[in-house]
């Protein structure tokens, strides 16, 4: 991934820009750990406002297995919300693409989950999962111009994945993307409903909240 990032004046520390912990949680998925090599970063601890007007959300991670800090910290825009209902919020509830994960990672990501599902036992489970990977391909769609079939190759972060999109062309046409899209579920009002009572995490998937057994 090439994420978009500022450096802090103040302390020389790396910004990363998500639009939710959802979004932070998904990058991390597909980032290896810089220190050990490990894909087993995770949050740690909750979201933080660093400042008395709270218009700065925060959020830091470490590695699960070698216990190391991430170098970068990353800053939540528009700042997360509470309250009942989370199961019909978005990754991203804004109509700007990720600045942090690219076309390909999105792509990635739904064919991951997808994978999850034909393994899932649980029915509702499954049918959560299928459209938690639709809302994937809703990330993908956010980098195609209007009335243009394929992505331009900014939509691509680094150059390996620039070097799947040419090589597989095909595979990233809008209409492929669009027709997986048209098969995810879209969760009723009961389904959204009961998940709020039961105070699921609407990020099931990739809900990954390890607090590092200890610190370096």
């Amino acid at each position: 991934m090439r994420p978009a990032v500022s450096i802090s004046p103040l302390t020389s520390v790396t910004i990363l820009r998500a639009h939710s912990v959802a979004e932070v949680q998904l990058f991390l998925i597909l980032t290896p750990c810089p220190a050990c090599g490990m894909v087993a970063q995770r949050p740690r601890g909750g979201v933080v406002a660093p400042n008395a007007n709270h218009d700065d959300f925060r959020l830091y991670a470490a590695c699960a297995r070698c216990l190391r800090d991430y170098p970068s910290v990353f800053v939540i825009d528009p700042p997360p919300r509470r309250g009942p209902g989370g199961g019909t919020m978005a990754i991203n509830p804004t109509e700007r693409p990720s600045e942090i994960i690219d076309l390909a990672g999105w792509i990635t990501l739904y064919r991951h989950i997808t994978e999850r599902v034909w393994r899932e036992m649980d029915k509702h489970t499954a049918r959560r999962l299928a459209w938690e990977a639709g809302l994937c391909l809703d990330e993908a769609l956010k980098f195609y111009l209007a009335r243009e079939n394929f992505p331009p190759e900014s939509a691509f972060f680094s150059s390996r994945s620039l070097v799947t999109f040419r090589a597989n062309r095909a595979q990233f046409d809008r209409r492929i993307v669009l027709h997986h899209r048209s098969q995810a579920p879209q969760l009723t009002d009961v389904e959204t409903r009961m998940d709020g009572e039961h105070e699921r995490s609407w990020w099931r998937f990739w809900q990954k909240h390890v607090e590092p057994r200890a610190r370096l």
